[in-house]
């Protein structure tokens, strides 16, 4: 394996302002949406998921959270079609990532190491969507990667905390961190 040099490259989104608001999240998955809207100020009441793994990262990451292991709806699920698999797509240091999948083979995810004919890791998945580095990923292998590859990036959810509380106190401004194109390996 390459040494990769991450110093200084990574960078986690945080607001210096804790907004008086409160937000829910019925998918909230292993957490990206919920952790990118705390760091943005917003206040979490409630998270709930199915999935029992993704809830176990959330309470092991945020155990003040109130998390639900508990599936909201009777509708029936839809399923879309899928493309093409077999076909490694090589991730470039220097342009955004594609969609990441939920599975770690990488006939399936399509994605491969920008250096290394390899898969990504589970660490390397989570710093793709913004987790911090002690981010801790409940369940089997599979289990943590559907759950990163299922999650919001968190620091999309960052911006759009930001902008939740610019339109509910009827700013203008969004939030006032710079946004850089980050080195992830």
């Amino acid at each position: 394996m390459s040494t990769i040099n991450l110093s200084g490259s990574y960078q986690i989104l945080h607001s210096k302002n804790k907004s008086k608001f409160e937000v829910i999240e019925l998918f909230a998955g292993c957490g990206g949406m919920a952790l990118g809207f705390e760091n943005a100020g917003l206040n979490t009441k409630l998270l709930v998921d199915i999935n029992k793994n993704s809830c176990e990262t959330l309470q092991k990451n945020r155990p003040n959270w109130n998390v639900i292991n508990q599936d909201i709806t009777q509708l029936d699920s839809y399923y879309q079609g899928g493309g093409r698999t077999g076909f490694a797509k090589r991730l470039a240091y220097d342009e955004p990532c594609l969609t990441l999948t939920c599975s770690p083979s990488q006939t399936q995810t399509e994605r491969c190491h920008p250096i290394e004919t390899r898969p990504l890791t589970i660490r390397e998945y989570a710093r793709v969507q913004t987790f911090p580095d002690d981010w801790e990923f409940a369940g089997s292998l599979t289990s943590q990667y559907q759950q990163i590859g299922n999650a919001v990036p968190v620091n999309l959810a960052y911006h759009l905390g930001c902008s939740l509380i610019a339109m509910l106190e009827g700013k203008t401004g969004l939030c006032s961190e710079k946004v850089t194109q980050l080195s992830l390996f």
